[in-house]
């Protein structure tokens, strides 16, 4: 789902300008400061937070390499083969921020089916984060280097992602649904032993459930008009009609990578605190250099006595008044 080729009108333009500015910028801001974050704090290294941290980086390439790449072919037609690359290399940060997703929803499952069993830790993650990203960017080389011989193979992208998104709602169904259960048929001191960990895990729960449907409605109209868009290829009369629209739903799925930061700081108070740690020190920082800009003027010891003879001469004249 990469910004396809054609002349595009102003009112798209004015659309999407400001859209994938919004998206450069702010993205940018959030992605690293999430990244600093969960580096920094070390309440915030979990495996959940591990899987984020790799989320931001995905959302990072998308916005400080694939966005402003796409703004600038925005104004090119045809549409220079960079632009292209980087629409790919966005897909496979969100094919890796899919299947990481589907991951954390079957971890979040485990958390709260079975509460007294070990979960991931931060060490396990980083294993098993690399071989997801292998996964995703293999899925996007299958159609980069086969689709120009075939356009069927761009399909790959459509079916990848309904079948990723599929498999995590069904765990998300299966969560809320444990979660019920829990609340209706858990009582007495189980209950009372279970309940702050399970609390724990909604919270969790409510925050990642918001990724997943920020992600989903920022790329599912994408997805259904791209697949559309390639099944009538062929016809030129059809395929020509959706270009524009589809160039927009793309820039809006792009959207999606700006966007977890804000749920981050929303849903999570050490996310929050830190956020303002960083935010404050940064400018103490910025403060403290442009103070170290402006040299003190030196005063000398004759000037000084100058001074002070003056202030006398000056009493003197006063007294005798």
């Amino acid at each position: 789902m990469v910004l396809v080729a054609g002349n595009l009108s102003l009112t798209s333009k004015v659309i999407l300008i400001p859209t994938l500015s919004f998206t450069f910028i702010f993205g940018t801001i959030g992605n690293i400061l999430v990244c600093i974050a969960i580096l920094t704090n070390r309440k915030l290294k979990t495996a959940t937070n591990g899987f984020i941290l790799s989320l931001a980086i995905a959302d990072l390439l998308v916005c400080d390499i694939t966005v402003p790449i796409a703004l600038i072919g925005l104004f090119q037609d045809p549409r220079p083969r960079a632009a292209l690359l980087a629409g790919e290399l966005a897909l496979s940060g969100v094919s890796s921020s899919q299947i990481q997703l589907a991951v954390i929803s079957i971890d979040r499952y485990r958390g709260i089916v079975y509460p007294d069993k070990p979960r991931l830790t931060w060490k396990e993650v980083k294993y098993i984060v690399p071989p997801l990203w292998l996964l995703a960017i293999t899925e996007t080389c299958l159609v980069v280097f086969n689709w120009p011989h075939d356009i069927r193979f761009a399909l790959i992208h459509f079916y990848w992602f309904w079948f990723i998104a599929t498999i995590t709602i069904i765990c998300y169904t299966l969560i809320w649904r444990n979660i019920v259960l829990h609340n209706q048929d858990v009582a007495g001191a189980l209950r009372h032993l279970k309940q702050a960990r399970i609390k724990k895990e909604k919270r969790a729960f409510i925050m990642i459930m918001l990724v997943v449907c920020c992600l989903l409605l920022c790329w599912s109209p994408a997805a259904i008009i791209y697949g559309i868009f390639l099944m009538q290829y062929t016809d030129k009369s059809v395929s020509d009609s959706m270009r524009e629209p589809l160039n927009v739903l793309v820039a809006f799925g792009y959207f999606n990578s700006c966007i977890n930061p804000f749920i981050y700081n929303l849903m999570n108070s050490t996310f929050r605190s830190t956020f303002r740690k960083i935010l404050t020190n940064f400018c103490r920082r910025i403060r403290g250099r442009s103070l170290t800009k402006v040299s003190p003027i030196p005063v000398s010891s004759s000037s000084v006595q100058d001074v002070r003879r003056i202030a006398v001469n000056n009493q003197k004249d006063s007294s005798t008044t």
